[in-house]
């Protein structure tokens, strides 16, 4: 290996490239070709395919692997897999907001600083507008309210005032026009991860690394405490928990002589420490180095220019981190694309087990043992081991958990016998809980105006 810094101008490819697309044909395999699919992360479910207008659904089913169009087809460009006409398998995408605000001297690309994105308060102006492929802008989707559409003097009285309750009874209110759930696609699924990706590796996306800045940090929960070592990707996957050595693992069954090639003579030892059993072992220097070293960080972020290994983030980022969450999501009711942007930042900020302690803490609906006593009797079981035992996916061990909590409060959803928060009230409610950098990224996430607000299917 050149022993010089691979800078990022080396590497990485034109912009413009960055594009989703129509898979050329239905032979296409999801995350690239199906030999070179890593088996390190176990077997998992296969969730639907299907593209998600009412004509996809007729014509793809012959294949249900296939991915949504997004962007005008070329059929030299594959999704998930490598392609000759760009070096970046699923890319940046146009509408998700790029506006930059302070920069993180601490989080660099070969020497130059990454964007960030300002509090709320100062970057709400990027999101206000979108542009076309023509240059016209496009208002925002009013997600939360529209303003008035003229200015009124804010001391008038209500056209309705009436000083009396009266004896009316209150009516019936129609519940709230919800749209079906569809389908959650892989391609979905990789939209929603790249508008979090941007609050975490901002535009360096599969290139980026943070050289374990929490411990060097001052003010920080971890800073002079933990380590968390090279957090390297789309999401920063972490050294100590063990996601870089599986990234690193898909990155090496996809192509071993790139791999090879890439991380020098050392890279079969680089595997074996990243993916050691435990967090001390998988911090250990490689070749007398710490991952968080100038020399190795130049090495992944050559790696993360790779097709081939972007793909392998996009499948980790996917199967390790986002599908994990569904089950809890779709129990508390985040079931949107915004409503599952929020529960996916928070797990890439606090790992996929804190998220889902977090989520069941505030948006959980059960906080007394009372209220639990009657969701039981509610769903007619004897029992938590009972329950759990129905619902099949939480802990089998009769115990009030998160993921108990999640699917106690899906089942009493789906019979609609209790009244549920609205999507609007529950991204407010995320927010309202949330701190510092926490609440500025779900602030982003809430009021952005590349979301649909469509729901899926989760479970």
């Amino acid at each position: 290996m050149a022993t010089g810094t691979t800078t990022l101008e080396d590497v990485q490819p034109d912009q413009q490239a960055f594009r989703l697309v129509d898979p050329p044909g239905p032979s296409m395999e999801v995350f690239g070709p199906a030999a070179a699919i890593s088996q390190s992360l176990g077997n998992r479910r296969q969730s639907p395919m299907q593209r998600t207008t009412a004509a996809a659904l007729e014509d793809n089913q012959a294949d249900q692997r296939a991915i949504g169009l997004i962007d005008p087809p070329d059929p030299s460009m594959e999704v998930f897999g490598p392609a000759a006409a760009t070096s970046q398998s699923l890319g940046k995408r146009g509408e998700i907001p790029t506006k930059p605000g302070a920069a993180r001297p601490d989080l660099t690309v070969a020497g130059k600083q990454i964007p960030t994105y300002s509090a709320p308060g100062k970057s709400k102006q990027a999101y206000a507008q979108e542009s076309t492929p023509d240059g016209a802008a496009t208002p925002a989707r009013a997600q939360f309210g529209a303003a008035p559409a003229a200015e009124l003097p804010v001391s008038l009285k209500d056209a309705d005032y009436t000083v009396e309750v009266g004896d009316s009874p209150d009516p019936e209110r129609e519940a709230s026009g919800t749209p079906a759930a569809i389908p959650l696609t892989n391609q979905v699924m990789y939209e929603i991860i790249r508008h979090v990706a941007a609050g975490h590796s901002g535009d360096a996306l599969y290139s980026a690394v943070s050289t374990d800045r929490e411990f060097a940090t001052p003010g920080h929960g971890a800073f002079q405490k933990r380590h968390f070592g090279l957090e390297f990707g789309c999401l920063l996957f972490t050294q100590e928990s063990g996601q870089l050595g599986a990234a690193l693992q898909l990155m090496h069954d996809r192509d071993p002589e790139r791999f090879s090639k890439v991380f020098g003579a050392d890279s079969d030892a680089l595997l074996a420490v990243t993916n050691a059993a435990t967090p001390e072992a998988r911090l250990q220097p490689v070749s007398g180095e710490n991952l968080w070293s100038p020399t190795w960080a130049s090495r992944f972020q050559a790696a993360g220019a790779y097709p081939l290994y972007q793909a392998a983030q996009n499948e980790l980022a996917i199967e390790s981190v986002f599908r994990p969450l569904l089950h809890v999501a779709g129990g508390f009711g985040l079931a949107t694309d915004r409503l599952l942007a929020m529960a996916l930042d928070i797990a890439v900020g606090r790992g996929v087990g804190g998220a889902i302690r977090w989520l069941a803490r505030h948006v959980g609906p059960f906080e007394t043992s009372a209220q639990l006593y009657h969701a039981i009797e509610a769903l007619g079981v004897d029992n938590l081991a009972n329950f759990q035992a129905e619902a099949g996916w939480t802990p089998q061990d009769g115990k009030f958990g998160p993921e108990t909590h999640a699917a106690l409060a899906g089942a009493l959803r789906r019979l609609d016998i209790v009244p549920v928060a609205k999507s609007s009230d529950l991204a407010c409610r995320l927010v309202a809980a949330a701190e510092g950098t926490l609440k500025q990224r779900l602030l982003r996430l809430r009021d952005s105006p590349s979301f649909t607000d469509q729901a899926y299917e989760l479970n």
